[in-house]
Formats: C-alpha cells, structure tokens, sequence
C-alpha cells in the first residue's frame, strides 16, 4: 500500500485524480483504506481498480484474468476454480474495458514515429454468423496499435483502424502495408489529414501527409497452393518530400522505412500474420474448430482488448531483445534482456505483470507508467 500512488476518487475535491500531490495518507492498514488530508474523505486501496467491492480476493482475480488472457475458455475455468460462468464473465469485461481505457490514454495518447505499419484482417466464425476482426502492428517496435470489429469487412470497418493508427502517429513519413483489401488507400489518406488553418471564417482546408506509402501484397493462389506474391508501393503522389531531404521517389522511401524499421529486405506481411496467429491463441472464440464461438461482436471486443493490453504490456518479445555487458567475477559477460512491445516503444520501462496491468489507475493527468 504506497499513499505516492493513489489518487483522491472524490470529484469535489480539488486534488481529485491527481497522484503524487502528497495529500494522500493511510488511514487503515487494517481495512486497506486510504484518506485525503485536503477533502478528509476516506477510500479504499481498490477504488479505481477492478478489485473493488469485488467478492474474491486480487490473486484469484488476477489469476482467472490471466488465464482468459492467454486463451483459456471460461467453461475450464469455472470447473477449476468453482465459480459461475456469470462471474467470469463479469470479471472478463471489466478487465478488458480497463485495458481499453489503458490503450487509449496510455498508446493514443502518446503519438510516435511509427515508420512501418502493417494492417490484416482476421475473419472469425461466430455462431450462426462471420464476424471481421481488423488489426494494426507497428512493425518497429512490434507495438499494437488497435483494432476494430466489424460484421462487414466493409470501408467503414478501414476508416476506424485507420482513425486508431493516426491517433498513435507523428507526422513523419509512414509506410502502411496491407494485403488485397483497397479500402485502406482511402481510409488512411483521409485519416492523416489536417486542417490548416487561415484566420479565414469557414471550414479549412485539409492538408494530406506528404509522405504516405502504401504497399500492397497480394497472393495469387491456385486452390490451397501459393503461385506467386505481387508487390507493389502505391503512393498517391509521385513525387514524395520527406523532412529536410529532396524528393524522393515512392519506392526508395519504402526501402529506406522498411530498413529502418528493420521488417525485412522486400514489402511483406509477416508481421501481421505472425501477430494474428498471436491473438488466435490469446482469445478462445478465435481457435479454429473451437466449441467456444462467440455469440456477439461485443465479446470479441472484450476479448482483443484484453490480449492487446496483456501482448503490449506483459509479454516480452523475443525479437526485441537487447545485449547488455555485465561485469563480473569472470569478466565483462554478455546478457540479453528481453523487451516488451510497450517498452521498445518508451512508454514503460520494465515488463508489467498481469496484476500490474489491472492495478493500473487513471489519473487526471497522464504520466506514463514508468
């Protein structure tokens, strides 16, 4: 119980929500309850989270809520654990609108310089109905940035991915690479535009990023074989002015973006399809041939959210992993530490459990949790 990192949840109090103002003091170790010398009110350690008022203690909950994270169906937890389905069910949406308040105020509220985005779409069997899944992965620090649910896959489904990578992207070049599905052209350009504004009355003109690339890959297949693949770079200039540098044509600048965000030698989309194959193990409903489909789009949503936030946050990536020389009793030693997607991206700087995950408090003023 640190008083440095609770927050007063009183409204009327005029440090409310605000975290290391020095007006929170323990009121009762006993009864974990926290009190505010500037309101006098008094609150318990678990307001703010999903543990409060909640009936079974934080590590069965964190338990339950790993479990589902990492692709258990909720009938096995329920035999393992002696709980109603109802319960679970509970527990599983509050966490996953935790980790969704936790992905916007935390990763769309921190714009970054992507440099290499890939963008798939998975296509799920519900009951009774297809259901689209649309996800988006920054390939430098194999962050990821959001995802929609759709029961099209339709353009609408594209313009609100779209929305949810511009909102964690500074205005740098970009290069978005997808599979077959053209509706990303528009819904990215449309998505990266600003308004600029004259002084003049009435609506201003939108400005495009001058340096958007797209590229494409598509899978001519004959049945179940793979023929060939078709790359392509599609700007929608032809001409493309990155800062500080001469024009540049669209495919140099595709080349020097994938090299920088180290995604291969050649357009692909690896990253994505590695990453879908991810949330297929982290989300039951998602499991091909599985008894547990999803009835309604709301618990695929639940479900991404939760295996984002835990994927972000919680799991370290091999791929991300640093050297570090150590010395010791035998000299200079050579160790890699693992990374997670959250901390190659600098909004974290250690491996979060999935108790931290849920233990995390909205303040009023966001600092990343460091």
């Amino acid at each position: 119980m640190d008083p440095s990192k609770a927050a007063c949840p009183n409204p009327d109090c005029s440090l409310h929500g605000q975290t290391g103002a020095g007006n929170i003091s323990l009121h009762s170790k006993k009864e974990k309850r926290f009190r505010s010398r500037n309101c006098t009110k008094t609150f318990a350690a678990t307001t703010g989270t999903i543990f409060y008022r909640r009936r079974y203690d934080e590590e069965t909950i964190t338990c339950v809520i790993t479990l589902l994270a990492y692709g258990c169906p909720v009938q096995a937890i329920c035999q393992a654990f002696a709980l109603d389905e109802r319960t679970v069910t509970a527990w599983h949406e509050a966490a996953s609108y935790h980790c969704q308040r936790l992905h916007e105020q935390v990763i769309e509220s921190a714009p970054m310089d992507l440099k290499h985005v890939q963008a798939d779409e998975l296509r799920i069997k519900a009951q009774g109905h297809i259901v689209w899944m649309a996800l988006a992965l920054c390939v430098t620090t194999k962050l990821w940035l959001g995802g929609v649910v759709s029961t099209t896959r339709s353009k609408a489904m594209a313009r609100a991915l779209a929305l949810k990578v511009r909102a964690c992207a500074l205005c740098r070049p970009l290069l978005i690479v997808f599979d077959g599905f053209s509706a990303y052209i528009d819904a990215f350009i449309r998505a990266f535009r600003s308004p600029l504004h004259t002084g003049k009355r009435g609506r201003p003109r939108l400005i495009r990023l001058p340096a958007l690339i797209f590229g494409r890959v598509i899978k001519r297949r004959r049945g179940r074989h793979l023929e060939r693949l078709e790359r392509e770079v599609l700007p929608y200039s032809p001409t493309i002015r990155a800062p500080a540098e001469a024009d540049l044509d669209a495919e140099a600048l595709a080349e020097r973006l994938i090299a920088e965000s180290q995604g291969g030698q050649l357009l692909n989309t690896a990253y994505i399809e590695r990453f879908n194959a991810t949330m297929r193990s982290m989300i039951a409903a998602l499991a091909r041939r599985t008894r547990a489909l999803a009835r309604l789009p709301q618990t695929l949503e639940r479900g991404m959210y939760l295996a984002g936030g835990v994927y972000n946050f919680c799991r370290v990536h091999r791929s991300l992993a640093v050297a570090l020389y150590v010395v010791g009793e035998h000299g200079e030693q050579r160790r890699l530490v693992g990374r997670t997607p959250a901390m190659a991206a600098s909004l974290t700087d250690h491996c979060w459990s999935v108790g931290e995950l849920l233990n995390y408090r909205f303040t009023k003023h966001c600092h990343h949790h460091g």
